[in-house]
């Protein structure tokens, strides 16, 4: 919310029923009786490996006013941190997320985690749509989202404590963001902050922000098959489709997770691999295949269908359907698709160069290698059914670590001239920089030469 919802931001604890099994019975947001389901999720929240270090995490943030938190996928940071804060009394919680698609779907999770409906004490708020009240405890919003909010309100009264997620993806408002906030948080000592990612250059944040605290969750929930090609292959969306057909025709039930660039390659996947799906024999193929789109312009409607369940039997007794999910890398983290088995990686991404407009396709980081793994390792069917989910690499075991960046370009450091979010802000004091610096400045613009008429 803005400014002029803003309250008094207190840190008065609330009973959790993190610490015991039944607490008082009611829910202290909304004063009901907690539902049945909740005590089932509890269940579940507890054998997550960011419960064992809740109390650590609340220590930290007591004694300092930034805190970084490294913690491996699937290890519950972006569901149970920010609700570890609101139990701890913090009234006021944002969590940023780069992309809508993870805002909208991690705040629907929580809903149902805290047994509150959406858009009451847990709200988000994306381009187009917000749902949030004055009585909103915790929100999840896109980082431009937050930037929107501190142009209105430059010391982000209404916040108690700040969540900046998926710090490792060094968007431009991401960094802007941290730019905004050491400004902020020198005007305001109770305002609290968290760094947070999965993998993360950690020694560059915690000097940016004077010596924060580190603070790592270890511990990946299930292990994950990996296979390599025997040798690099020449067209990778042709051998991402052709893997994909050979597990719909031949591996047992389970979602795909295919990893390609962008929205025209995905799109070609998609038609490609229904053609070729249907194509198939009877034997090799009787169950329904739903092929799904996954990149950050499908509207978000759209988008939301990757999330429901897949086809059911065509007859009673048969074999379950199956879908085919064709993403960029809006589903490396943040976001949980449920019952995906495996996950077919291209071993491509696009990154942005400097002083070019168009993007580069290169191979991508060892980084996103770890995070396009981790994608099936929380807890979904594949446990039920007892076989580990493995993930086929389109790139030889030799080729593949030398092939690829160690961590993730700045977006920051790939434009010239600074991008108008940098400058969108105003100064609020006489003499006071319109915006601080990001963790990696923007290049300076390129000198224009004068070119001298001989006469």
């Amino acid at each position: 919310m803005f400014a002029r919802n803003a309250r008094p931001t207190t840190h008065t604890p609330t009973t959790s029923v993190l610490d015991n099994d039944k607490g008082n019975g009611h829910n202290a947001l909304t004063g009901k009786p907690l539902s049945d389901g909740y005590f089932a999720i509890l269940e579940t929240r507890r054998k997550l490996p960011v419960h064992e270090a809740r109390a650590e995490l609340l220590s930290h943030l007591a004694a300092h006013q930034v805190l970084v938190l490294v913690g491996e996928t699937g290890s519950g940071k972006t569901t149970q941190v920010p609700q570890f804060l609101v139990d701890a009394g913090y009234n006021a919680v944002a969590c940023t997320q780069p992309r809508r698609v993870a805002a909208l779907s991690v705040a629907k999770r929580v809903a149902v985690e805290m047994d509150v409906p959406l858009g009451g004490p847990v709200g988000y708020s994306i381009r187009f749509d917000d749902r949030s009240t004055p009585e909103t405890v915790l929100k999840y919003l896109t980082d431009g989202m937050l930037l929107r909010e501190a142009m209105s309100d430059p010391d982000l009264r209404h916040y108690a404590a700040i969540i900046l997620d998926e710090a490792h993806e060094r968007t431009l408002s991401t960094d802007v963001l941290m730019g905004l906030l050491k400004d902020v948080l020198r005007r305001r000592p109770d305002l609290k902050l968290i760094v947070m990612s999965a993998t993360l250059d950690a020694g560059k944040f915690q000097d940016y922000f004077a010596g924060a605290p580190l603070m790592q969750v270890p511990g990946r929930v299930f292990p994950v098959g990996i296979k390599y090609t025997p040798r690099p292959v020449d067209n990778y969306v042709d051998a991402a489709v052709e893997q994909v057909v050979r597990i719909v025709a031949a591996e047992p039930p389970g979602d795909v997770l295919v990893f390609l660039t962008g929205e025209e390659e995905i799109e070609e996947a998609c038609k490609r691999i229904r053609d070729d799906v249907r194509a198939l024999p009877p034997p090799a193929c009787t169950y329904a295949v739903d092929v799904l789109p996954l990149y950050s312009s499908l509207p978000p409607a759209k988008q939301q269908r990757v999330f429901e369940r897949a086809p059911p039997p065509r007859t009673p007794g048969g074999v379950p359907g199956r879908k085919v999910i064709c993403s960029t890398n809006v589903a490396e983290t943040s976001i949980t698709i449920p019952d995906i088995v495996y996950v077919v990686d291209a071993g491509r991404v696009k990154r942005r160069v400097a002083r070019t407009a168009a993007a580069d396709t290169t191979a991508r980081s060892r980084l996103r290698r770890c995070r396009r793994r981790w994608q099936p390792t929380r807890p979904r069917r594949w446990l039920r059914q007892r076989r580990p989910p493995w993930c086929p690499t389109l790139g030889s075991q030799t080729t593949a670590p030398r092939t690829a960046a160690s961590s993730a370009r700045p977006q920051t450091g790939c434009r010239s001239p600074a991008p108008p979010a940098c400058r969108g802000r105003r100064p609020t004091r006489p003499r006071q920089r319109a915006t601080p610096p990001p963790p990696t400045p923007p290049p300076p613009p390129p000198r224009r030469r004068h070119l001298r008429r001989c006469r």
